[in-house]
This record gives C-alpha cells, sequence and structure tokens, in this order.
C-alpha cells in the first residue's frame, strides 16, 4: 500500500469527499515468477480461493527453504548472502492464510516424510544392534544411532532448532500456522536472549552452542527461515512486547493484502501440469545435496552478478529508488526495516535466479539482470507492506482492516455525526442504509456518543 496526500474530488450535500489516499499494493507475481508459476498462482486464486498475496509469499518461502544452503551468492569478497527469509501472513480470521502454506509446502512436506521413513528404518536397524551380545556385536559392523533429517520444524523449542540445524547443514525452516505463538514462547524457557539468536540466524552468522551438562557444539553458517501466519490486531503485541526493540520484528517482510473477501467456490480444479511443474522445479532443488568439507563445514555452490546485474544493482541501492527513500524516512517507526531491505534485495534475486533455473526458463551459474530488476520489484512491494503494518500498529489507523468500500465511506464521514443526516451521502456512494448502520455499529471503527450520534474512531486532519 503506497499513501498519497489525498485530493478533493467533489463535495456531496455540503461535506468535501477525497479521493482515497490508499492505492492498493499487489504482489508483483506475473512479473517476478515463471509463467509457469505465475499461472499456477492465479489459478489457485480463481479456483481455490486462495488470496493471490498469501500464496506468492508462500512459493518465495517455499523455494527459499528448498534451496537451502547449497547455493549462495558473493556479493563482495567476504559478503556472502544465503536464500533464508523471515516472513509472516497478515489477515483477519478466515481469510485463507493457512492453505496457501499447506499448498506450496506439500512437495517439500512429502519428501521430508520421506526422511522421516528412512530415519524409522535406521532406527529399527540400530536397536537391534544395541540389543546384541557383546560377542555379536564385534562380528559385524557397528551401526551408530541415527538422526532424523528435516527440512522445516513447527513445534520446537530454540534448543531443539540449534540441534537440527548441527544435524542438519542444508539449513531448517521454521513453518508455523500462528506466528503469535513464536513470539509469546520466545524466552520462556530461559532468562537468556533467544531474539539475539535468531537475529544471529538470520544474518547467517556460525553460532556456538555452550552447555553446562552436556556436549557444546559448534553450528557452521547455515540458513534458517521464519514463515507463518498472523492476525492484524496481534500485530501490536508482537511489536509492544519489546521484541521490537532488538531488531528481529525489523527482520521480518510482511505480506497483509487488502480488501480479502470470501469467495464462492467452484466446481473447477487446477491444471495439474503447472502442479507438476511446480513439483519438479521445487524436487530439483531439494535433491542437491550438500558437499561438507573435512571440518564438517558445508561447500555451497558460490553464484556471482553478471557484470550488468551488479552495476544495477549498485546503482539502485545508491540511488533515489532506494539509498535517498530510505534516508529520507530516518526517525519513522519503519525506518530499522527499511535498511534490512538492500540485503533482501540479494537473497531475492538469488532466490528468484535459482527458481528460473529450476523451471527451466535460464541455467547460468550466475545471477543476471532479470533477477535483479525483479528483486528490486519485491523490494519496493515489501516497502509498501512495511509502511502499511507500521501505520496499523504504531497509528493505529483502523482504515487499514477496512474493505475499500468502507474506507471510501468512513473518509467521506466528518468526525461526529448524525446518523440520520448521512443516509443520503453514503448511498451516492452505493452504500445502502442497512450497511451504514452496520458500519457505525463495529466498535472498533465508531464510538456511540448518543442516540443517532457517533464519532469516528480515527481520522486525520485534511491539508486542503
Amino acid at each position: 500500500m503506497h499513501t498519497n496526500k489525498k485530493q478533493l474530488i467533489g463535495v456531496v450535500n455540503g461535506s468535501p469527499v477525497y479521493s482515497s489516499e490508499f492505492e492498493e499494493n499487489r504482489f508483483p507475481f506475473q512479473a517476478v515468477f515463471p509463467k509457469a508459476l505465475a499461472d499456477l498462482i492465479q489459478e489457485s486464486g480463481e479456483k481455490y480461493g486462495f488470496p493471490i498475496e498469501f500464496t506468492s509469499g508462500a512459493a518465495l518461502l517455499a523455494f527459499s527453504t528448498a534451496i537451502g544452503s547449497t547455493t549462495q551468492l558473493k556479493f563482495k569478497n567476504d559478503f556472502i548472502v544465503m536464500a533464508n527469509l523471515y516472513a509472516m501472513l497478515c489477515g483477519a480470521p478466515g481469510t485463507c492464510k493457512t492453505h496457501p502454506i499447506k499448498f506450496m509446502f506439500k512437495p517439500i512436506w512429502e519428501k521430508q516424510a520421506m526422511y522421516f521413513k528412512v530415519y524409522k528404518e535406521q532406527m529399527e536397524e540400530y536397536n537391534a544392534y544395541e540389543v546384541m551380545s557383546k560377542k555379536d556385536k564385534e562380528s559385524q559392523q557397528a551401526v551408530t544411532k541415527p538422526s532424523v533429517r528435516v527440512i522445516t520444524l513447527d513445534n520446537y523449542t530454540l534448543e531443539t532448532l540449534l540441534i537440527k540445524l548441527s544435524e542438519n547443514p542444508k539449513g531448517v525452516s521454521v513453518v508455523v500456522d500462528e506466528l503469535n505463538g513464536f513470539f509469546d514462547n520466545m524466552n520462556r524457557y530461559n532468562s537468556g536472549s533467544d531474539s539475539e539468536t535468531y537475529n544471529s540466524l538470520w544474518s547467517g552468522v556460525p553460532i556456538t552452542v555452550t552447555r553446562k551438562t552436556t556436549d557444546s557444539f559448534y553450528i557452521p553458517a547455515t540458513p534458517v527461515s521464519i514463515f507463518g501466519s498472523i492476525q492484524p490486531e496481534i500485530l501490536s503485541n508482537v511489536f509492544s512486547k519489546g521484541k521490537d526493540k532488538n531488531g528481529l520484528t525489523a527482520r521480518f517482510l510482511f505480506i497483509m493484502p487488502e480488501n480479502l473477501v470470501l469467495k464462492k467456490w467452484t466446481f473447477e480444479e487446477i491444471n495439474e501440469d503447472l502442479i507438476s511443474q511446480y513439483y519438479r522445479a521445487i524436487q530439483k532443488l531439494l535433491d542437491v545435496e550438500y558437499q561438507m568439507d573435512e571440518e564438517g563445514n558445508p561447500i555451497p555452490n558460490i553464484m556471482k552478478f553478471t557484470e550488468e546485474a551488479f552495476n544495477r544493482m549498485v546503482t539502485w541501492h545508491n540511488g533515489d529508488e532506494f539509498y535517498d527513500k530510505v534516508i529520507e524516512d530516518k526517525g519513522n517507526t519503519y525506518y530499522e526495516a527499511f535498511v534490512k531491505l538492500d540485503n533482501y534485495a540479494l537473497r531475492f534475486a538469488l532466490i528468484l535466479q535459482m527458481i528460473y533455473n529450476s523451471f527451466g526458463d535460464e541455467s547460468p551459474n550466475e545471477v543476471g539482470i532479470r533477477a535483479v530488476e525483479n528483486a528490486i520489484l519485491l523490494v519496493n512491494y515489501f516497502m509498501k507492506e512495511v509502511i502499511k503494518v507500521h501505520k496499523l500498529v504504531y497509528i493505529k489507523d483502523i482504515r487499514l482492516e477496512m474493505s475499500e468500500k468502507q474506507r471510501e465511506v468512513y473518509e467521506m464521514l466528518p468526525p461526529v455525526f448524525y446518523l440520520a443526516q448521512m443516509y443520503d451521502k453514503v448511498a451516492k456512494l452505493d452504500f445502502t442504509k442497512d450497511q451504514l448502520k452496520k458500519f457505525v455499529g463495529i466498535p472498533k471503527y465508531f464510538t456511540r456518543i448518543g442516540r443517532g450520534n457517533y464519532k469516528k474512531n480515527f481520522f486525520e486532519l485534511s491539508d486542503d
């Protein structure tokens, strides 16, 4: 969502009417994704009723997960970025947040189910070996206790995550249905600084885990992505508990589409060929195995920018498209989130290039200009989402939760009004008398101060 100064467009029964300051922010999925993936997302919206923005975000995170640590981007000699992302889908209950995640992560979870099957078989072999006599053990090769290979986690503690990272150098994604629980559980089991650990994981730095009672261990730079949903009303709780003071929430990308409505069911199914193409693309990345050096550190495939792509990325960062815009917003609540987006631009470029390669659109070992230009489009989208979320959380702009029509009526209504005097005015905006009665009955938006007399709970004074 981008906000502009409202323009006076007319007068209705003596009251000024302004054009809406809100312009809908749409995820540029058709521009940034290969056609087959964009078509799949489009059909999931038309035939399954999935919000386009949620499905697009889930696809981006699914590919981030599939890539893991196997491929990384070298921006400068000592500046290597991985494909991990922190993101949240923001929407009211019933806006279909969970289904797009399940849809896009299905091939990943099927792969993980296969890993669990292998683990179960290995455990049976290990248990059989453990009950053998010493003499029988000496007559055959030793069997070590296996560890389960995981791609995603949902129900876990931070210690569990760190252990799994030490056992899974390709990386682990935290995929949860409700991120509110993720934030609430932070530091519940200790007085330490879980959020600082998550900051380090986002940055891709090695971590040493020191324990008093059991073995300590070392985790080389390993990608962790965090992905889930949250309700807009809960966002203020996440930000207000001090969790935004250490920079964790600034690392999250927000996807909060507007005008979400319950869609009718259809009799149509998604094109199976589109689903198959998506499965093959994800599987191609999941099947890439990480290589290890003698010290047990992953050896990733290192990609670089083409010269054209590198020049474009640097020029974009240093000019009015990004740097000047961010500096102008210094002091705003969303400034800290803005300054993380240049790093996200590099990650987006890496992920997009790998998506193009996996769909067969391109097959270079370099990140090209197409990936960079589309990474910039994604940064522009997420910048607007950051502003939208911060306006809702810090300015308490409840208009962000309204439908487009409700917002249009809300902006036309004066700060304090009598209901009977507004019927004719809202009728000109195709808003019925009954709709207005129901609208003013929503306590979040209006306060009743007398019989038929209401005041708006949020309003801005116009400069016009």
